[in-house]
């Protein structure tokens, strides 16, 4: 696989594990938005279109989920 292979699948991955931290907080997709400040439609290209993250929208989401920034990049 290369390198760069590897870095869209893990944009994939982390928005699948962002639509199951969200479903376990039973935050929809606009609550998401809201409270993190990034749009819905940014939000919704993550989960299903594996968009590119930048770290700010990381730590973001992760306040918005009230999680650990580590538990938002970590695997299921």
């Amino acid at each position: 696989m290369k390198p760069w292979e590897l870095e869209e699948q893990w944009h994939y991955v982390f928005g699948r594990r962002l639509r199951s931290l969200a479903s376990r907080s039973r935050m929809p997709l606009t609550e998401l938005s809201r409270r993190s400040g990034i749009s819905y439609f940014t939000l919704y290209g993550y989960v299903t279109m594996g968009r590119r993250v930048p770290a700010y929208a990381v730590v973001r989401l992760a306040q918005a989920l009230e999680i650990p920034v580590n538990e938002l990049l970590e695997g299921p």
